[in-house]
């Protein structure tokens, strides 16, 4: 009879976390996206996760499969798992109310109920609520998963236990809590519209962003534009313009860079306006950096967010599948990619 060593070992499967670490640091969550072709993961880091899963001999556990499709087709007959979408909205409806976190809201729960999960809302602005005591409640009802969506306030901490949680950010860059964060692709999202503006025939291109807007994506978009400017002339770079309580300040930008284009978001474009005045405004071409909400015939860049709400929650899904907890060694941002809408703001000139 043929006899085994007691040495033998059986070889370790490969997870998600080494297919991580051989293309270069990427997160489990990340990984587990890129390899199920997640459209929120870039094309190129898609092939080359899927290049090193196949190099490092990964494949999908058959019991593992069997086991989900058991728990899936089971979750009907008991509780769903909660995750917390925390907001300083006082209520749904007030979210809802701007067509893109309606939108966001959609996408949320969309993908929940997907991943047999559900969502529940969470303010920290309702009647005796913060943040410690939405900690305290949480931690009460044992919800461990946390979307943390849009906040108006902008704030730089939030008083949770974050290591009791599996939490992505949507946007909120300037929140330190939690480190994971889904946010538009606008910097490649403003190199396209210089890109775009320019074939027009506008020549001197300039983006426009108020304090509250760089604070929460306008790093994105500038660092966008400065990157174009690498492409452009130089008699063609505009540096971009932080609004100030000075009006002199937008009409001297204006006038010495002969602006002929803004890049700017309905409300700073609104400013700018009323400082320049309508008669100057109607020679310039304006696209926004979000048409959500827009007039029909403004030109600019269409912001997915519905997909920015489900891809959040898929992360959360696959952080609390993992047992990731808290910080990471090695956070991660995904990008939703952005599109492009030609209107009327933006019309077609002779490029001199």
């Amino acid at each position: 009879m043929k006899s085994f060593s007691k040495t033998n070992k059986v070889a370790r499967r490969v997870t998600m976390s080494d297919i991580g670490r051989a293309s270069g640091g990427c997160h489990p969550s990340t990984v587990s996206l890129a390899l199920r072709n997640h459209p929120g993961i870039s094309l190129a880091k898609r092939i080359l996760i899927q290049k090193v899963a196949r190099k490092i001999g990964y494949c999908r556990d058959p019991l593992l499969d069997s086991f989900n499709l058991h728990r899936t087709q089971r979750a009907a007959n008991k509780a769903l798992p909660v995750i917390a979408f925390v907001t300083d909205f006082p209520t749904r409806h007030s979210l809802e109310s701007s067509p893109q976190n309606r939108a966001l809201w959609r996408g949320v729960t969309a993908a929940a109920e997907k991943l047999s999960h559900q969502v529940e809302f969470f303010s920290l602005t309702a009647v005796n609520m913060s943040a410690k005591r939405l900690d305290a409640v949480l931690r009460a009802r044992g919800i461990n998963g946390m979307v943390v969506g849009t906040l108006k306030s902008r704030p730089a901490v939030l008083d949770f236990s974050w290591d009791r949680f599996s939490a992505v950010k949507i946007g909120c860059s300037a929140l330190k809590a939690p480190g994971d964060t889904v946010e538009a692709g606008l910097l490649p999202g403003a190199r396209f519209a210089l890109r775009r503006m320019y074939s027009l025939g506008y020549r001197r291109i300039g983006l426009v962003l108020d304090l509250g807007s760089l604070q929460q994506r306008g790093d994105l978009l500038r660092a966008g534009v400065l990157c174009e400017h690498d492409r452009l002339p130089q008699a063609a770079r505009v540096p971009p313009l932080i609004l100030s309580t000075s009006a002199s300040s937008v009409r001297n930008w204006v006038s010495q860079y002969k602006v002929d284009a803004i890049l700017a978001e309905q409300t700073t474009y609104q400013q700018v306006v009323d400082v320049i005045g309508r008669t100057k405004a109607k020679e310039l071409g304006w696209a926004c950096t979000d048409v959500a909400g827009a007039a029909p015939d403004i030109a600019g860049i269409i912001i997915d967010y519905e997909a920015l709400g489900s891809v959040a929650v898929e992360q959360v899904v696959s952080l609390l599948k993992i047992h990731q907890r808290g910080f990471a060694r090695e956070v991660s941002m995904t990008f939703v990619p952005v599109a492009w809408k030609d209107g009327g703001s933006l019309p077609k000139k002779n490029a001199s």
